[in-house]
């Protein structure tokens, strides 16, 4: 009779990374674009009825996951060119576990450019790798890894905070430093200040001691001056007395002189 049923026809792509996401202006639809979109339909395309095509951040992300692949079987089938702009992709195959078997055998029977890749990139052509979630090694190897960078990370952050102290300490001293000699530098500054002032004073009592010294000497001079005057006004009368020509009026010269001194 006629076959009424196939298989599974859904075929479903998946991947991860980041979106564009627009709003149409009219519908309020959301619409996502870009690579990331466009190569998850390509993966839809490298499915087949039944299966899961997911791409190599998608298959990186959920290895890492606490459920990881449990309760599905995974494929590697090999390197698939997407189209020229998104190039090729690693591209893994996820079953339930209760189809696996079936799934396996129709891919076999019909195994696509994705088989033929992997065939000619693995030795004899075995490229399939069975991948379960929960993998406890890979796990334990991925927390002991993390926990070892955690203890460098930690490490490295108690020399770099022994290091801050360090510096903080050093810079404290230069500062109590820098302090005392401003200190000692005002205190110099303000003896220098009252030296000034007091050279100052000084320089100008003797500014006004000399112009003392100055106005005597002057007037000292003056009364020098004054003294030779009287002087050779006394020589001319006495050289006048005596003269012979000047008998009479000696008496009254000599008084004249006389009342002169007085």
């Amino acid at each position: 009779g006629c076959t009424l049923f196939k298989g599974l026809r859904m075929m479903i792509g998946l991947n991860a990374g980041h979106a564009t996401v627009e709003t149409h202006p009219l519908t309020g639809a959301v619409e996502y674009s870009g690579p990331l979109v466009a190569l998850t339909m390509q993966l839809v395309k490298c499915a087949k009825g039944g299966e899961i095509c997911i791409g190599r951040s998608a298959f990186e992300l959920l290895r890492l996951t606490e459920r990881g692949f449990d309760g599905f079987v995974v494929q590697n089938i090999g390197e698939k060119v997407m189209n020229r702009a998104l190039g090729s992709e690693v591209v893994h195959v996820l079953w339930p576990e209760g189809l696996a078997a079936r799934a396996a055998q129709r891919r076999a029977q019909d195994p696509g450019d994705g088989s033929r890749a992997n065939a000619g990139a693995g030795e004899g052509g075995e490229g399939v790798v069975e991948q379960r979630f929960g993998d406890v090694t890979k796990l334990d190897r991925l927390l002991s890894e993390t926990e070892a960078r955690l203890d460098e990370t930690r490490q490295a952050l108690e020399s770099a905070l022994a290091t801050v102290d360090q510096q903080e300490t050093a810079i404290a001293g230069l500062n109590a430093k820098v302090a005392k000699a401003t200190s000692e530098r005002r205190q110099a500054q303000a003896a220098h200040e009252a030296h000034r002032q007091r050279t100052q004073d000084r320089v100008q009592r003797l500014e006004e001691t000399i112009m003392e010294l100055k106005m005597n000497l002057v007037l000292q001079e003056a009364e020098i001056q004054r003294s030779k005057s009287c002087f050779r006004t006394a020589s001319t009368v006495l050289d006048g007395l005596e003269s012979p020509s000047a008998g009479g009026s000696r008496c009254a010269s000599r008084f004249s002189f006389v009342s002169s001194r007085r």
